[in-house]
């Protein structure tokens, strides 16, 4: 059982520690310690109180699903007593309202979305250190066509965010993921305004909705499961031609910010925020493409509306940016094309689409005479200098369509 009172004495004997140290010597959960510090200074929790044993040894179970129950059974346990205090008036110096406005403050973050993943505790059994990327892009909810409409797409990307958690389970014994790589590459959201009367007809939501859509989506099946693994996490963000505000094309000025996407992208952040998941860093670029660092090797994201998906012209404009940012790039990912293609050992990637099954041309890919599978990408680096080696290991597709799409 963690005992309270020792953690609020080293809190207190080492001001500048953060939870994660705390938790590592008590040898708890950070959350854990957050909770009883935060408790400790607001008069709620002494370092004599403790919360029912068999209660605390349950949050600490192997098995998930029963320590997920049991954390959420603490956490309302201990916002029930703050209200009770309260409604006693032992607030302690504080008007009832401001205790009252804290307990409420503290429940609205615990509150879990119903079906939510339960958080998973990644064993460390791998011996190499590794990064995983995973691209997300042409999404495009909204969009219909005869094996794509909004439904399958909330299906489709359940089933991506089920298959990345499945990738990393079935690789435990391989690597030690230390880091991960969202990389959100644009079109997600279909837009029934792009090109006047022929978009309106082949959506069934409007721009409004695909975006609530797409963030309910994105945020239920990508961002918070993946970010709940307590990994180092980096979200990169950038815009794609639908979702314009100028709707046909891109934005030429600002895209980043004046995209809708901007909105999709903030509202993730946001709820990052307010979750606390300290874990997670986010990089919403104001232009078009954006970029990171894996194991001091540059990667470019760029939707990739403005250039041609060949070997040669993924490699040009990785350059030009490259030059632009006055760096040797060494990945390029895009998405636009809605099918898959890498060269090189993972340097070049194009993202696939969520759809992209055309056999009858009734829709604009089709017409175009386009067919693909519906897939996403996901990229293993660890960290390899010996000649003749490159930091790929891994490049890997799940395929999203649904059962019974």
């Amino acid at each position: 059982m963690v005992n309270h009172k020792e953690i609020i004495e080293y809190k207190i004997a080492n001001p500048d520690a953060s939870s994660r140290q705390v938790a590592k010597v008590i040898g708890c959960s950070k959350s854990t310690v957050n909770n009883v510090w935060a408790a400790y200074q607001e008069g709620v929790e002494t370092p004599e109180d403790t919360v029912d044993k068999e209660l605390e040894e349950q949050c600490l179970s192997e098995d998930t699903n029963l320590a997920n129950l049991a954390k959420r059974l603490r956490t309302a346990h201990r916002t029930n007593t703050q209200l009770r205090r309260v409604i006693n008036g032992h607030n302690d110096n504080r008007t009832i309202f401001d205790a009252l406005n804290t307990a409420v403050g503290k429940a609205s973050l615990s509150i879990e979305k119903k079906g939510s993943r339960v958080p998973l505790s990644l064993p460390t059994t791998g011996k190499d250190n590794a990064t995983l990327e995973v691209l997300l892009s042409d999404l495009q909810i909204g969009k219909v066509s005869r094996h794509y409409n909004t439904e399958v797409a909330k299906k489709a990307l359940a089933v991506y965010g089920k298959g990345v958690l499945d990738f990393i389970m079935a690789r435990k014994e391989s690597y030690k993921f230390e880091r991960i790589v969202i990389a959100l590459v644009g079109d997600l959201v279909e837009d029934h305004l792009k090109h006047g009367v022929g978009s309106s007809v082949a959506c069934d939501t409007g721009l409004a909705e695909q975006m609530q859509d797409a963030i309910e989506g994105i945020w239920e099946h990508v961002i918070d499961p993946l970010t709940s693994l307590g990994i180092e996490t980096e979200v990169v963000c950038v815009t794609g031609n639908h979702g314009s505000s100028m709707h046909k094309g891109m934005d030429s000025f600002k895209a980043g910010r004046f995209s809708y996407d901007y909105v999709i992208h903030n509202t993730l952040r946001k709820f990052c925020e307010l979750r606390g998941k300290e874990n997670v860093k986010f990089t919403i670029p104001d232009g078009t493409f954006g970029t990171t660092s894996i194991y001091g090797k540059h990667v470019i994201y760029e939707h990739g509306y403005h250039n041609p998906c060949s070997e040669k012209g993924m490699t040009d404009q990785m350059l030009k940016r490259g030059r632009q940012l006055k760096i040797h790039p060494t990945y390029w990912r895009q998405g636009d094309k809605h099918h898959h293609n890498c060269f090189g050992q993972g340097e070049l990637i194009l993202n696939a689409a969520l759809f992209g099954i055309e056999q009858e041309g009734i829709e604009y890919s089709g017409i175009l005479g386009f067919n693909s599978v519906p897939s996403q990408t996901l990229v293993v680096h660890v960290e390899d200098n010996r000649l003749g080696r490159g930091n790929v290991k891994e490049v890997f597709n799940v395929q999203v369509t649904p059962e019974d799409a």
